[in-house]
């Protein structure tokens, strides 16, 4: 329905959800701005907003939205004790979904190039507008191709480098190499 459940449904069939809930009222109902918070108040205070199936993509390329500087992520499922979860970004972030891990790193790797985050930097100063979507649109980046050489490369290097932040290691070398791979997706000459 896209809209939340009624105060009545849920004191009905989730009680100890409402009442859990309830606790953050004030909190939920001052986040946001003022076409959020009178769309909570018209409804329920505890709905949530800007939420579609790719919230919740098995696959998601997601970036901080207030930053300095481009750094994407791979979001994926996650094991927890209450079975396999998709990990859900926080609301300072953006993000688009992938069909596969191979196409989400690939993506990852074009958009922490320092070739996109100097051409986002050209136009978008750093702070609250730095990671819109939109700033997105304007980058040419092929469909992901499973047989492109190139494609598969940018992807590799993408898990590598999430494994070794991961082992908490620095990924100078492997950020050198996905921009060299950048480069000669877009056949950028220095």
């Amino acid at each position: 329905k896209r809209a939340p459940y009624p105060e009545e449904w849920m004191l009905d069939h989730a009680p100890l959800t409402f009442a859990y809930l309830k606790q953050f009222e004030k909190i939920l109902l001052s986040r946001g701005s003022n076409i959020i918070r009178q769309f909570a108040e018209k409804t329920e205070f505890y709905a949530m907003y800007g939420i579609g199936s790719y919230t919740f993509a098995r696959y998601r390329v997601v970036w901080k939205r207030m930053a300095a500087r481009m750094e994407a992520t791979v979001l994926t499922l996650h094991k927890t004790p209450f079975g396999t979860k998709p990990v859900v970004a926080t609301d300072t972030t953006s993000l688009f979904p992938a069909k596969t891990a191979d196409e989400a790193h690939y993506l990852c790797a074009i958009l922490n190039s320092w070739t996109v985050d100097e051409f986002i930097r050209s136009f978008s100063s750093g702070g609250r507008g730095f990671g819109a979507p939109s700033v997105v649109k304007n980058l040419a980046i092929p469909p992901f191709a499973e047989g492109a050489r190139i494609h598969r490369r940018l992807s590799g290097l993408s898990r590598q480098a999430h494994e070794e932040v991961r082992r908490g290691r620095d990924t100078a070398q492997i950020e050198g190499e996905i921009n060299e791979a950048v480069e000669e997706l877009w056949n950028l000459k220095h």
